[in-house]
This record gives structure tokens, C-alpha cells and sequence, in this order.
């Protein structure tokens, strides 16, 4: 009885059907990734402006959408959070911006802006900030978010 021959497998076809399996899956799996990212706000503020002192520090904020959808009307809130009480925000300037769930006209505010923000677009916010007297140098927090993108903090320094 003769012993049944077994097809030669040559070294090429493995490491060709090795690097062709890990392909395949990347391609299959990036597709999901793609779909479940979360889109992107940008912020940035310019300053501290100290020159109209003693009435507080002064900031440029800026948001933007770099996302591929607009974020719709309403959808855009600004949270900013000032329970410590080391400062207080005297002033806040900008067009398009309403007052947002759960303010109650201090310490702690949130913002909702009222028109939608289109994808490459950027809108800015003139702030004024005061420092409670104290030694300490407080940092103020302004959290942007909104449905489907990643939330953005812009830490402030208070020093007037």
C-alpha cells in the first residue's frame, strides 16, 4: 500500500497568506473605527489682557468646528464653572449665545449658542474675569461640547 502524496507547500505561499490575514482584518475593522470618531472642536483664547486693570482679566476665546457636519442651532454649550469662587466672570460678550440650563446667575453658568456652527467655522467670545481677593492664583474652566464631538477645556489664568 503506497502512502498518499501530500501537496508540497512552498515558503512563499505561507508569508503570502500570512501578511494577506492581518490586511484583510484592518480593512474590515477600519470602517467601524471611522463610523464611531468622534468629530472635533477646536478652542484656543488670546491673552490674558491685563491693560484695563483693576476691572479684571480679560480674554479672547475662540471656538471652532473642524468636524465634517454643522453642529445644528442650539447644539454648541459652553459650561463654565465657577463654584470655587476664587473669581467671577463680569463680563461676557458675544453675539448668537443665550443662557443655558442650570444658570442661575452665578457662580456656576452655561451657554447655549443659538445658530448653527458650519463645518471650518469659527465664532469668538469677548470675557472679562475678576479675581476674588485671595493669594491665590486661580485658573478658570470653560468646557465646550456638543453631540457627537469631543469636549474642549480652556484653562485661564486670573491673575487680576
Amino acid at each position: 500500500m503506497t502512502e498518499p502524496e501530500v501537496p508540497s507547500v512552498s515558503r512563499r505561499t505561507v508569508v503570502g497568506a500570512a501578511w494577506a490575514a492581518p490586511v484583510i482584518v484592518a480593512l474590515a475593522a477600519a470602517p467601524q473605527a471611522a463610523a464611531s470618531a468622534a468629530q472635533l472642536l477646536d478652542a484656543f483664547a488670546i491673552g490674558p489682557d491685563i491693560s484695563g486693570q483693576p476691572a479684571g482679566t480679560a480674554y479672547r476665546l475662540h471656538v471652532g468646528n473642524s468636524g465634517l457636519s454643522a453642529i445644528p442651532a442650539g447644539g454648541l454649550t459652553l459650561y463654565v464653572d465657577g463654584s470655587d469662587r476664587q473669581w467671577t466672570l463680569e463680563m461676557f460678550d458675544s453675539d448668537g449665545w443665550a443662557y443655558g440650563p442650570g444658570t442661575g446667575g452665578g457662580p456656576t453658568y452655561s451657554y447655549v449658542y443659538t445658530a448653527p456652527l458650519a463645518p471650518g467655522e469659527t465664532i469668538t467670545i469677548d470675557i472679562v474675569l475678576r479675581r476674588a481677593p485671595s493669594t491665590v492664583l486661580p485658573t478658570a474652566q470653560f468646557i465646550y461640547s456638543a453631540p457627537g464631538y469631543d469636549s474642549k477645556i480652556l484653562s485661564l489664568q486670573v491673575p487680576f
